[in-house]
């Protein structure tokens, strides 16, 4: 026989349970990796492998790694003052350039958080911006002053990977994945001899491609996954920021990934991209399928913080950057909520 009491108890339990259902889910959490501080906050997070590695730099311009809940600082070459993190990889090798106030950048490498000097790093000016799985780097270097050429460092041996015929060397790898494969900017051909006119390229298999831009633009190639899929940006000629787009190009062909002024920085192998707005903070989250979405919609407002612009994502969807707590701001991860099914994105 069903009592009044037990009556009244079997609807507060039905009232508890469609509350619960009825909740919002966020699909992402926010850890913070160094203790937030006022103004500028205490730096960013700029990268993070697949084993949860994550690369970036303090407020003090020091570089630092973070991995399972201990930060190493990042020591640069003697007579240098800073050691900046740009590449890594999943066996966690860590690349980037050392360098003092107002003197050249060296690329180095980092063994055991101490910048060990590149075969590249004898020019007077280089960095290296990416490692694959296979130990391949790449990055810039330059013997003459506001010139630069990309190259491909592979066991000690360089490759400069050429150009396109520009009127000023202005050239940069910026990634490269475990097929060898290399994306950054050239000098554009048939344009004044300025360092903003530039194209994105691919380079494999020994030649470099012009990947597809609009008439009137400039372009950029960020990152690169394995499947072949690239991140970057497009830019009006002049036009200033307010021309800027997220791009993604693959097969040849090229995508906006989103309406409004911003840049595409990550991609992972999912396909997934991260970027920032340019005309104010904030960033998204790119997802084939389903579009672009504000980040800051993404995770639970409740507990205060905001996402200022994402860095990173990996293959694990872990996304780091920069974000803040009211007025404390600085290196955060955001990790996916998990629902035993993989990472939570539903509305």
């Amino acid at each position: 026989m069903l009592t009044p009491r037990r009556a009244a108890g079997l609807l507060a339990a039905a009232a508890l349970a469609s509350a619960v259902q009825a909740a919002p889910r966020y699909p992402y959490k926010v850890t913070v990796l160094v203790p937030f501080t006022p103004g500028q906050g205490s730096g960013v997070a700029n990268m993070i492998n697949d084993r949860g590695l994550i690369c970036g730099f303090l407020s003090t311009n020091a570089g630092y790694c973070y991995s399972h809940g201990k930060l190493t600082q990042l020591i640069p070459l003697p007579g240098d003052t800073w050691a900046i993190p740009s590449g890594l990889n999943d066996r966690g090798q860590v690349v980037g350039y050392s360098y003092s106030l107002d003197g050249p950048r060296h690329a180095v490498i980092f063994v055991n958080g101490a910048a060990q000097p590149l075969a590249v790093s004898s020019h007077a000016y280089s960095v290296a911006n990416d490692i694959n799985n296979v130990g391949q780097i790449v990055g810039g270097l330059s013997d003459v002053q506001d010139e630069s050429l990309a190259y491909l460092l592979t066991r000690g041996t360089v490759r400069l990977l050429g150009t396109l015929g520009g009127p000023r060397r202005i050239d940069f790898a910026n990634s490269i994945n475990d097929r060898g494969q290399i994306v950054g900017a050239v000098s554009q051909p048939n344009t004044p001899p300025e360092p903003g006119y530039q194209v994105a390229f691919l380079y494999e298999n020994g030649v470099m491609h012009a990947l597809p831009t609009p008439a009137g633009h400039t372009s950029l190639a960020t990152k690169i996954n394995l499947r072949g899929q690239i991140v970057g940006v497009t830019q009006v000629y002049n036009g200033g920021i307010e021309g800027t787009r997220a791009v993604l190009w693959h097969k040849g062909t090229m995508k906006v990934l989103l309406d409004r002024v911003a840049d595409a920085r990550d991609i992972n192998i999912e396909g997934q991209v991260v970027g920032g707005y340019l005309t104010g903070p904030g960033g998204y989250l790119y997802q084939p399928g389903k579009g672009a979405r504000d980040l800051n919609d993404l995770i639970d407002p409740a507990s205060g913080f905001t996402i200022g612009y994402p860095q990173a994502i990996n293959d694990r969807q872990e996304i780091v950057g920069y974000g803040c707590n009211e007025n404390l701001c600085g290196p955060i991860l955001l990790k996916p909520v998990r629902d035993g099914h993989g990472a939570d994105d539903s509305d």
